[in-house]
């Protein structure tokens, strides 16, 4: 009867209105209801607003059929542990390449080349050529195997995406007591208003649409599967093969994108109705490529900054005698640790600000500040400029080590640069969340706040030791030209008072020359000889 009713009115209609575009619009709709009216078991009557149980039905099969795949892709590609994730999508990636040459992507982590490097005649040679091996690693990419790797695995990730689709949520409208868990429950569904459904269908629509099953997503499944389960992969792989070609069926009709377009713009009235869908490429195979050589990069950079700092274990023994280093308040190697454990960026001068915040605690506040402050106090000087230059060196050295108090307050602190920060972000990352820029963003500010406090301390000790050495020559002249009295400034103790400032200088120097091991500074002070003060 509802047929008729509908039949006469698209008929008077058809009399009565005249316009182009309705009539358009009328055959149009008419054409989407008779494609409708093919799906069997049936999903929609035109004139009717309600979505039918067929749906449900059809919907409910896809569902179970999504259950054991959703399973296998949370245990690997959707693991929790970011880690355990990531292993599995490289592992899709690495399995194309042949197994003896699979073998050798082992040997460019951190632990392979530290002992390669630290056992060779020539570690320099041998960074050289463990950096060419792993370029020729990097052409095995470029092999016919990984020519459709990006397509395969876009449409793994949609079938991920659509797994994850409230399906219960959906199923309850036309069933309200249907539990997904309860597997021997047998749905009864009724039909439901078409605005109660349309959004759930257009998100369906969205995730289905150009989802190819046959674009590798069995040979990835059954890869995770032989990874995860290697004893009865075979088995497993058979139902998965079984699994696939089900919902292949399904999507070929029942649920393909067409049948769905057609149904939303049927229960839209709109025949022209076009939802947006995921068009874009991502680049999954240049994306795993670039984690890969970032990795290694990072573990090549550790391991060269670990051997220049243990180059230069015998310069601070001269400087510091057996005395221990002492650290920085959270930049310190403990939490470096953890980031380099987890992958992220790991702090870059831990060592070189241990050698900065050793010097102004054991030399310069200890002996120096004292000798300089004197000079400034005590002296008469015959040049203006050089006392400004002299003070303005002294209190830039005098401020250092609030300074590095204050980055360790900071760092330390409730800021958004800091340890607390960090370990947000980690815990965010171990629930699965993708922080890793934002916690990368963390680290590199605050090596550049680090390196910051090193680069103006080393320049501004320099620029002492510079002064330094000026008075020092100015002190075995006849008649000095700086300070007058600088013959005299330490009374009946001046000699030992200079030899002070001779030590004062050399140990700027020291430490110059070693903190020129971290950064570029442009220097050729030579060490004071002891008997030129004499």
């Amino acid at each position: 009867m509802a047929g008729l009713l509908n039949t006469l009115k698209d008929l008077l209609g058809s009399l009565f209105n005249r316009d182009p575009k309705e009539i358009q619009k009328r055959k149009e709709l008419k054409r989407i209801a008779d494609f409708l009216k093919t799906i069997r078991p049936s999903y929609y009557k035109p004139g009717n607003a309600r979505v039918l149980p067929g749906f449900a039905s059809i919907l409910y099969e896809f569902t179970m059929l999504l259950m054991p795949v959703y399973e296998l892709l949370q245990k690997t590609i959707d693991n929790k542990d970011p880690k355990l994730s990531d292993l599995y999508r490289g592992y899709l990636i690495e399995s194309r390449i042949p197994p003896e040459k699979r073998k050798k992507l082992k040997d460019f982590t951190y632990n392979s080349i530290r002992e390669r490097v630290l056992n060779s005649i020539s570690p320099e040679s041998e960074l050289k050529l463990i950096g060419h091996e792993f370029m020729n690693i990097l052409k095995l990419f470029s092999a016919p195997e990984f020519n459709r790797i990006d397509i395969e695995y876009k449409q793994l990730e949609k079938l991920l995406s659509i797994c994850k689709i409230d399906y219960e949520k959906i199923l309850n409208r036309f069933d309200p007591k249907l539990r997904l868990l309860q597997l021997n429950y047998k749905p009864s569904f009724s039909p439901v208003p078409e605005e109660d459904v349309i959004n759930e269908i257009l998100d369906i629509y969205y995730v289905i649409w150009g989802l190819e099953l046959s674009f590798g997503v069995e040979n990835n499944l059954s890869l995770l599967l032989e990874r995860l389960n290697k004893s009865n992969a075979d088995e497993l792989k058979y139902k998965i093969n079984k699994t696939i070609n089900r919902m292949q069926q399904l999507l070929n009709k029942h649920l393909a994108p067409t049948t769905l377009l057609f149904l939303i713009r049927a229960i839209k009235k709109d025949p022209f109705y076009a939802p947006e869908a995921d068009k874009e490429m991502q680049h999954y195979l240049d994306k795993y490529i670039t984690k890969l050589t970032e990795r290694f990069q990072h573990s090549r950079d550790l391991i060269i900054r670990e051997r220049r700092e243990n180059a230069i274990e015998q310069d601070l023994k001269a400087l510091f005698g057996e005395a221990e280093l002492l650290t920085a308040e959270g930049y310190n190697e403990e939490y470096s640790g953890i980031l380099n454990d987890e992958g992220f960026d790991s702090f870059k001068y831990i060592k070189p600000l241990m050698i900065v915040k050793s010097f102004v605690v054991a030399k310069f506040e200890k002996n120096m500040r004292e000798n300089v402050n004197k000079i400034i106090i005590e002296g008469y000087f015959e040049s203006e400029s050089f006392q400004n230059r002299l003070s303005n060196l002294y209190y830039g050295c005098d401020k250092i080590m609030n300074e590095i108090i204050g980055f360790e307050e900071e760092f330390t602190g409730e800021n958004k640069i800091s340890v607390r920060t960090i370990q947000s972000y980690l815990k965010s990352y171990h629930s699965g969340k993708n922080v890793t820029s934002l916690l990368n963003r963390v680290v590199q500010s605050a090596n550049s706040k680090a390196f910051s406090i090193i680069d103006d301390t080393t320049n501004l000790f320099y620029r002492l030791a510079s002064t330094l050495l000026e008075i020092i020559n100015d002190y075995k002249q006849n008649t000095p030209t700086f300070i007058s009295n600088l013959k005299v400034i330490g009374g009946i103790k001046n000699r030992e008072f200079i030899g002070n400032l001779v030590k004062d200088y050399n140990d700027l120097i020291k430490f110059v020359r070693i903190m020129k091991n971290f950064i570029i500074i442009d220097t050729t002070v030579k060490t004071a000889v002891k008997s030129s003060v004499d």
